[in-house]
């Protein structure tokens, strides 16, 4: 039977080459959540035309991408996808309040005609 590899080295413990294999595995899901977000800012703008007839969000509301932290700035990049996620609830919410103002105005208006 072979043996299950055990928890990654403690970052005092890595080698050189660990810690730079560690960062580059780091980069790489931060690169893939990037992406995420920007997709789902997409699909919120999309949903919101969609479901209001226009929309708010403009591109200059679009999430912070990688090239608004240097690239080996790991912490600022984690903190503008933070702020993006952030954003992001805070916008559906709100999209959320719009769309059940419009439901109750559409019914409201619906038993006021004859």
């Amino acid at each position: 039977s072979s043996a299950e590899p055990g928890p990654p080295p403690s970052p005092a413990t890595r080698t050189p080459a660990e810690a730079r294999q560690a960062r580059e595995a780091m980069l790489l899901r931060i690169r893939y959540l990037e992406k995420l977000t920007a997709k789902q800012y997409s699909k919120l703008a999309a949903l919101e035309e969609e479901l209001l007839g226009t929309s708010e969000l403009t591109a200059k509301d679009a999430p912070p991408t990688a090239r608004l932290a240097p690239r080996g700035d790991l912490q600022e990049r984690i903190e503008l996808l933070e702020h993006s996620i952030l954003g992001r609830a805070a916008t559906a919410t709100e999209l959320l309040q719009k769309v059940e103002d419009a439901t109750e105005r559409r019914a409201a208006a619906l038993e006021t005609q004859p």
